[in-house]
This record gives structure tokens, C-alpha cells and sequence, in this order.
């Protein structure tokens, strides 16, 4: 199953709830947006009447550039990373994982919101990681 912005809400709230994700008895989806550009894999921002989070989906090319083979289980990885970050003064600063579907190559993340400020903050200045969270 792929999702991608062309996708229905029904398309997305039948495969997060096969997933075990969203409970359609409590929950559902308002709108589907992208947050930003994604460069290798489907990124968007679904809101419920609950809740937003982040949806990536890994394709076996690059989303921005199609016609670029990219191998398709690299959105694990960044699971992996994601699952692996322990340290303190990093963790409160990155997404939490709220679901993982390898089958579908489908990573679900916390919102952590618009990042424009960051955005404009790196075309006027050279935006540091520390300064970026600090914004």
C-alpha cells in the first residue's frame, strides 16, 4: 500500500486503522498536508480531531526525483535511529516513533510542528542545530 498526498482520507484512515493505529470509533483524519519538501520519501502532516503526526513512507526511488532508484528499506534505518536515541539533551529534540509498519515501509512520527521559524532563521543566518532549537 502506497499513501502520498494524492491519497484519499478514507485510502488513510482504513490502512492506519488496519495498522492498529487509529481507532475510527475515536478518531478522524481532518486533512492530509505535506509539512515541507521531502527529498527521499512521502512526508505528511495528517490532522485527526485528536491529534497530528508525521507520516514517511519510503518508496524504491527517490521521491523528488523519480526516475533515482534508492533502496526502499532505508526508511528502517531511520527507524533504527530514531529507536536507538537515548541521550538526554538529544531525545527531547528529535520526534518520537509512534508506529512502525515495515511491510509497508511506513513510519509514523510525532508532530513536532511547523518549523518556519527555523527555515527563515537558516536563509538569514547559518543556522546551527543548537541555535534552530533554541528559535
Amino acid at each position: 500500500m502506497y499513501l502520498d498526498i494524492n491519497s484519499s482520507i478514507l485510502d488513510f484512515e482504513t490502512s492506519l486503522n488496519t495498522m492498529g493505529f487509529l481507532d475510527l470509533k475515536q478518531e478522524r483524519i481532518l486533512s492530509i498536508e505535506k509539512p515541507g519538501e521531502g527529498n527521499m520519501n512521502v512526508v505528511l502532516r495528517i490532522r485527526t480531531n485528536t491529534r497530528s503526526f508525521i507520516v514517511k513512507q519510503s518508496r524504491p526511488f527517490v521521491q523528488k526525483y523519480q526516475d533515482i532508484t534508492a533502496p526502499i528499506e532505508r526508511i528502517d534505518v531511520e527507524f533504527q535511529f530514531y529507536k536507538a536515541i537515548t541521550n538526554k539533551a538529544i531525545a527531547p529534540h528529535i520526534p518520537k516513533i509512534l508506529a512502525y509498519n515495515a511491510d509497508n515501509y511506513l513510519l509514523i512520527l510525532e508532530d513536532l510542528g511547523d518549523c518556519k521559524i527555523c527555515r527563515i532563521s537558516m536563509k538569514i543566518e547559518q543556522c546551527t542545530a543548537r541555535n534552530c532549537m533554541n528559535l
